[in-house]
């Protein structure tokens, strides 16, 4: 201990690792960055689906920052994340339908819709999803109504195209769809 105290300089910065030491003149502070699978797990935990969504999806189009722990090919990186995003986007859904989390459909289920269709998930946009939700159905069919309008979509299972036809004609919106 006595070596190390010899050794060490006050207000100095070093890298251990995952680690980084501050040694100050009255303590020590040691800052860990966590993993990019542990920061998305992190943020699923505390329940911010959407910002979880967020970070894996910046790491899957490789803007991340501080990506610890991915390495590989870009396309091992990309498989990697890419099966992360979706295992989040489940946990969403799931959470979506339980009603375990409380959540504004009108900005959760664009979210979903949205990387649902970026990641080509359409069996969970519609056959979890839509087959799970009691409420919200208009939102849904807003937002796929969206996505068919950009051309994002274009196959629509039968019942839902039906459900989306009587809403439209409910609201007198016919030209939209044509």
């Amino acid at each position: 201990m006595a070596v190390a105290g010899q050794r060490a300089v006050y207000n100095s910065i070093h890298s251990f690792g995952n680690q980084l030491l501050l040694l100050g003149n009255k303590s020590l502070h040691v800052i860990s960055i966590r993993f990019w699978a542990e920061r998305i797990d992190s943020l699923i935990r505390e329940c911010r689906y959407e910002d979880a969504l967020k970070l894996s999806m910046d790491f899957y189009e490789e803007r991340g920052k501080a990506v610890l722990g991915l390495r590989g090919t870009r396309e091992v990186r990309q498989k990697l994340v890419k099966e992360k995003v979706i295992e989040t986007l489940e946990k969403f859904v799931d959470a979506i339908i339980d009603g375990t989390i409380f959540v504004n459909m009108q900005e959760a289920l664009p979210i979903v819709i949205d990387h649902c269709l970026d990641l080509e998930q359409t069996e969970l946009l519609f056959d979890r999803l839509w087959n799970g939700l009691n409420e919200g159905k208009a939102t849904f069919l807003e937002s796929i109504q969206t996505a068919i309008l950009e051309g994002r979509l274009t196959q629509v299972p039968p019942e839902v195209m039906q459900r989306l036809v009587s809403y439209q004609e409910v609201d007198n919106r016919w030209i939209e769809m044509e």
